[in-house]
Order: structure tokens, then C-alpha cells, then sequence
């Protein structure tokens, strides 16, 4: 891992580089302004007078673009998609029990933590901006705080305004972007107190804001740019005692290695005791997720560290190279690090965000506001200048000489009087010294711009005007209603999946936070349901969390139009299997109960009278039996502990004596050779003749 030096320099280079998301942070701001129906400051208007005293005229602001907006948000969450764990184990009763327990942990958590609201918080600022950011972190790292002794998985929206990101990033929901982070603004004793440091070390937050970034004026009623804050009376800057300070996480490419696992080729039951021996002696310094080395898998997964011992163990042995990513997290203000660790989860980014239609052009994230800002802008001024022109227009009056009329008083006051008579100067009406003012004409083209742009809306963002609760047709079948939701959702569908996405990469994240949670808090309690309406409490254990799972989406749940429709048409076929078996009767009446809105302690007693009652067993008796599986599985697990411990010993003892007897051999070895090349020697000696005692025969 990086050093705090390293990972300051990093970041500085990566915040500059988040530079180049100002495109995407104006357009997001526009949008909003949009959303709220408050985007006067992008025309040229001042409401009642502008800085300068002169009058102004005040635009018409009719918010068109957030019923739309809300109509679109409130569709996506009455349809909201669910994350469900099935589980990996290959036998059924085992596999429903896991499902079962996963997923009632993971609701637990999500409700804990509040999961559904900061999600759909999310979900609209990717409906208005293109762009919605979530932070899901264990409480026990430095810089968060806990209100359970034993920890909790927290979660929260984050501002897409804060957020910063990889601008190369292009995949749906920045998946391949390769650093993100977020900014967040705190009191400086509220820091200190979290991240144990000095005041110098932060970064103040009035240093960091960007030109244009407004503040309230107490004196002057309203907010104003920063830039003219010498004309104005402060009080104070409001970001005063505030600082800075940045969540920044980044992911290194890291090596690792696979090779076959020796253990596989053994060919006698010794050297197998042997391997696998020297295979669990090995202790990688962190495990962590897929990645984590098994000395009983049949391919075994390492780092660069376990394969050096592994190589040492076993000489020839043969490594496939390769590459993983690696996630890291630091918290810094300034140029100061407070800490730096790995993930908890290596299933990516703890920031998760949700992202709209991309815009090639602009290269930046959009969402349904961007295709209605024209029509909405439009119809607002043709409304602005159709008022203008109605109020500037001539409302009455005459045209009137002089010498018309005596008394000028007298005849305002009968001219608009229905009963009385106006008298004249003799000649006046023939004379034409009494005219009407002319209208002023209006044009007709401002009520079409007017009917074209409140047309074009429902057109650009493919919601029809039915989703507002306004309807011509009063007798809509529930089979036009599914039709106008399947083009809702074939409109939206880049939403729909980029939630999609989001859930399956963020219930895959929540898997291994909640792993850590057992791991620390096993006195946390939650409720399992068997689906009948029956619940147990149960304590979150790891030895169930730490099955493998899969992670699948459930569609989306049905309208409760059709719920009624299928409940009547089972009632129906009810009703006629009553005349002919009438327990199959009274079981599809059971059927249909779950689409009726009824509460589960209803459906269960509903489901009691319908369904055959089952023979009743002595609740002490099956007290006795439970408690005699307990005895029977402590004292199977104790002797299973029993076996494996002895069978580690024996497997020592057997490695032992076989290190033993190599040893052995090679001492036996080695003074074999010895005595043989001493008994040459001798030999040698024994043949060589002196030389003065050498004669030739002839």
C-alpha cells in the first residue's frame, strides 16, 4: 500500500484533474434550478427592481418540469426492484435456510441504515442531473461515528455537487472509472474531535468555493453572488469554522498468482499427509474475499508473498501470472492524511452512483430535466410577453376635446354609468371630437408558442399526462394501464437500468460489509420469516454469512389493479372447485390471499380456516427432542474437533518422520560413500609396487 505521502501527491493530481468536471457540475446546477422552477437568474430579469432602482419586467414562472420529475420518481419506487440472495449450497432444506437468513440480514442492515430513503434520494438527483451518489461504510473506521456498541453499516446520499470522479470514467454507472471521492463540510470542532488532529492540518472550507457560489444576506433580504460582497452588509461568512474534508478512495492494480494444487497429484496417502501439512502452514498475511488463499482448493489463488513459500516448499512448481484490482480508501483535508486503508469490500467503490443518458457531445451525464428546459423556458416567456402585452394594451377611455365637454368630472363619472345620460357640446359626436381609444393588438402566435411548449413537454420526456392524475378517459381498463406502464418503462428504461445496476453492485458490496458485522457484533438480533407469517429472532452469526451467494433481481412488483384482477379470477375458480372438492376449493382460496392487501397476522389466520389444520405434536416433546439434537450435535462437533486435532498431530508426527528418515538416509548416504572411497584407497595401496623392485622378464 501507498504511503500517506504518496497518497497526498495522488489525490492532489487527481482533484485537478476533477477540473474538468465543471461542465457536468453547471449543467447539474441548471437542472436543479430547473426542477425547482427558480431559474430566473439564467435570464436576463430582476424581480420588481433590479440593483441598478430601475424596474424590470418579472418573468412568469410556472414549474412545469417537476410534476414530470415527481410523476417519473414516484413510478420508479412504487416499482421498486429487490435484491435476493440465493444461496450456492447444493442441498435444498440448507440452501432455503441460508436464502432465508441472508436475506432477512440484509433487509435488517437496509432498514438500519435507512437504505430505501437515501436510495431514492439518489434516484432523483439522477432523474433532474443524470448523476446520484450513495456512501455505504462500516462505522468502526476513523472520521464516523456509531450508535451501536457493536458497530453498524451506515449509508447516506451524497450531494452530486460534492462528488467528484475519473472524467475518463464512461461505463453505466462509472464502473470503470478508477478513482472517485467526495467532499464534506464540517465545524472545526466537530473534526477535530473525529479526526484527533490539530487546526492547522485542515483545509478551510471558505478557501475551496468556487467563483459564483452564492450566500445569504442578512441585511439585503435575499442571496447574492459572492463577487459583490464589498457592496454588500455581511454579517459574517458562513463558512467561517468550517472545514474541508475529502473521502477519496482509488484502486491499484496489484499481481497475483494461480497454480495447481500439489496436494491433487499425490500418489500415496503419506506424501498427501506431508503436502498438506506444509500447505496449511502457510499464513498469508490478509485474506480477503475471492482472492483468499485455500490451501484445500483444487487451483490455489495467492499473492506474491504466499507464492515465494510455495515455491520454496515445492521446487518446479508452475504459476500463472495475472493481474486484480485492488481498492483503497484515505481521508484527507489539505495535504493531511488521517488515515488510509483498504476496503472493506473489494467488490469496488463504497461510493456507488447512478447515472442517466450520457451526452457524447458534451461528454457529460443528463437527465430528464435537460429535454424539457426549452419547452419549459419557452412557455414561460411567450406567458411573460402575453402579459406584458394584456397589461400594457388599452383597458378604455376616450379621446376627448376640449370643447366637447364642460364638465370633464362629471362626464368620467356618467360615462361609466349604466343608467345615465352623457351630455355633450353641441357637434361633438359629428364632429368627431369624441373618439374611443384604439386596442392595442395582440398577436395570436404567443397562445400557439404558449399550447405548442405546454404540448412538446409530456412529448421530450415520454411521461404521458395520465401519470399526473389527469385523465379524458374516466373507464381506463387495468389492460390500458399496463400498457401505458410498459411505455413508461420502455421511455426510461436507461434509468430503470441503471437502478437495476446499482442494486446488484451494491448488494454485492453489502454482502461483505455484513460479513464484517457478524464478525464483530454477534449480539445483534434480527427476525427471520418463514413466509407464513411466522418469525424467529436469530443473532447475526458469520458461520451463515459467509456461504456463497448469488445475487439475483426480483421484477418489479404489480400494480394493485392487477393484484384485484388475479385475486377475483381465483376467487372464481374457486367458487367452482367448492361444488366439486371442496379442500381444493378452500386452497385456492388460500391462493389469494397474497393479493389481497391484508396484514400478515390477517393472512395467517385466514390461511389457518382455509387450509386442512395438521395434527397437533406435545410442544414438550419436540422441546425434549430439540434438546437431545443439541447434545447429540455439541458432542458430534466435539468429536469431530477431537479427530481433526488428533489428525493434525498425526499428520505432524508422520511429517516429522518422514523429514526424519530423509535425513537418515542422506547420513546413511554419505558414510556409504565415505567407507567406499576409504576402502579404495586401501585398495590402491595394497597393488602399488616400489619401483627399485621392478624387473623386466624377458
Amino acid at each position: 500500500m501507498k504511503s500517506h505521502k504518496d497518497i497526498a501527491a495522488q489525490f492532489k493530481e487527481h482533484k485537478s484533474r476533477a477540473s474538468l468536471l465543471g461542465t457536468q457540475y453547471d449543467n447539474t446546477r441548471k437542472c436543479q434550478a430547473f426542477y425547482s422552477g427558480d431559474f430566473m437568474d439564467y435570464r436576463d430579469t430582476f424581480v420588481a427592481r433590479g440593483m441598478d432602482g430601475q424596474k424590470r419586467t418579472t418573468e412568469v414562472s410556472f414549474n412545469k418540469v417537476k410534476p414530470y420529475v415527481n410523476a417519473a420518481h414516484g413510478f420508479m419506487l412504487q416499482n421498486r426492484q429487490r435484491v435476493k440472495f440465493a444461496s450456492r449450497n447444493q442441498d435444498d432444506e440448507e440452501r432455503a435456510l441460508e436464502a432465508a437468513y441472508a436475506n432477512a440480514a440484509h433487509d435488517y442492515v437496509r432498514d438500519n441504515a435507512n437504505a430505501d430513503q437515501h436510495d431514492a434520494r439518489a434516484l432523483k438527483d439522477m432523474l433532474i442531473g443524470g448523476l446520484g451518489a450513495t456512501e455505504t461504510c462500516m462505522s468502526y473506521g476513523e472520521g464516523y461515528s456509531s450508535r451501536d456498541p457493536a458497530g453498524e453499516i451506515q449509508m447516506m446520499r451524497l450531494d452530486p455537487l460534492s462528488c467528484a470522479y475519473d472524467p475518463a470514467a464512461r461505463e453505466a454507472n462509472l464502473l470503470d472509472a478508477q478513482w472517485v471521492y467526495y467532499k464534506k463540510e464540517y465545524d472545526l470542532k466537530t473534526a477535530k474531535e473525529l479526526f484527533e488532529a490539530e487546526d492547522d492540518v485542515f483545509e478551510p472550507a471558505s478557501g475551496d468555493r468556487e467563483d459564483g457560489e452564492v450566500v445569504q444576506s442578512p441585511h439585503a433580504g435575499g442571496i447574492y453572488p459572492l463577487y459583490q460582497r464589498e457592496t454588500m452588509d455581511f454579517i459574517g461568512d458562513p463558512t467561517e469554522g468550517r472545514v474541508n474534508i475529502y473521502f477519496y478512495q482509488w484502486y491499484d492494480l496489484e499481481k497475483y498468482y494461480r497454480a495447481d494444487n500439489p496436494l491433487y497429484a499425490a500418489t500415496t496417502p503419506e506424501e498427501a499427509m506431508t503436502i498438506q501439512v506444509l500447505l496449511e502452514s502457510i499464513v498469508p498475511a490478509e485474506q480477503d474475499d475471492l482472492f483468499a488463499y485455500d490451501p484445500r482448493a483444487e487451483v490455489l489463488t495467492c499473492t506474491p508473498e504466499v507464492k515465494a513459500q510455495l515455491a520454496r516448499y515445492f521446487e518446479g512448481m508452475e504459476f500463472l501470472e495475472l493481474t486484480r484490482k485492488v481498492y483503497y480508501r484515505a481521508t484527507l483535508s489539505g495535504k493531511h492524511v488521517f488515515n488510509a486503508s483498504r476496503n472493506d469490500s473489494q467488490q469496488g467503490f463504497s461510493i456507488k452512483f447512478k447515472t442517466g443518458d450520457y451526452n457524447e457531445r458534451k461528454k457529460i451525464w443528463t437527465g430528464m430535466v435537460n429535454s424539457m428546459m426549452e419547452p419549459a423556458m419557452f412557455y414561460n416567456k411567450a406567458l411573460t410577453e402575453f402579459m406584458y402585452m394584456v397589461a400594457a394594451a388599452a383597458k378604455g377611455g376616450n379621446f376627448i376635446e376640449e370643447s366637447a365637454v364642460d364638465d370633464i368630472r362629471k362626464f368620467e363619472q356618467d360615462y361609466g354609468h349604466p343608467s345615465k345620460n352623457v351630455i355633450v357640446a353641441d357637434g361633438a359626436l359629428s364632429g368627431g371630437k369624441i373618439q374611443p381609444k384604439r386596442e392595442r393588438y395582440t398577436p395570436t402566435g404567443l397562445e400557439n408558442i404558449i399550447q405548442e411548449s405546454d404540448n412538446a413537454l409530456p412529448e421530450v420526456n415520454g411521461i404521458d399526462k395520465s401519470f399526473l392524475g389527469s385523465s379524458d378517459n374516466r373507464q381506463e381498463t387495468a389492460a390500458l394501464q399496463r400498457q401505458r406502464i410498459k411505455q413508461v418503462i420502455n421511455t426510461l428504461i436507461v434509468y430503470f437500468d441503471a437502478e437495476t445496476l446499482y442494486l446488484r453492485e451494491h448488494a454485492r458490496m453489502m454482502l461483505d460489509l455484513m460479513r464484517v458485522l457478524a464478525d464483530n457484533g454477534s449480539q445483534i438480533m434480527f427476525a427471520v420469516s418463514d413466509g407464513e407469517g411466522q418469525e424467529t429472532i436469530v443473532p447475526l452469526l458469520p458461520d451463515h454469512i459467509n456461504a456463497e451467494y448469488d445475487v439475483a433481481i426480483d421484477d418489479a412488483p404489480e400494480t394493485a389493479t392487477e393484484r384485484e384482477e388475479r385475486a377475483n379470477m381465483l376467487m372464481q375458480m374457486g367458487t367452482a372447485l367448492l361444488q366439486v372438492s371442496p379442500e381444493k376449493g378452500m386452497q385456492v382460496y388460500a391462493a389469494t390471499l397474497d393479493d389481497l392487501n391484508l396484514d400478515a397476522r390477517t393472512k395467517r389466520i385466514l390461511r389457518d380456516v382455509l387450509r386442512p389444520q395438521e395434527q397437533q405434536v406435545d410442544p414438550a416433546y419436540v422441546k425434549k427432542l430439540e434438546d437431545m439434537l443439541k447434545q447429540v450435535t455439541g458432542q458430534t462437533q466435539q468429536a469431530q474437533m477431537a479427530k481433526l486435532a488428533a489428525d493434525t498431530q498425526l499428520s505432524a508426527a508422520r511429517a516429522q518422520e518422514a523429514e526424519a528418515k530423509v535425513k537418515k538416509t542422506e547420513a546413511d548416504t554419505v558414510k556409504a560413500i565415505e567407507e567406499s572411497q576409504k576402502i579404495g584407497v586401501e585398495t590402491m595401496k595394497g597393488l602399488a609396487v616400489p619401483a627399485e623392485k621392478t624387473s623386466l622378464v624377458v
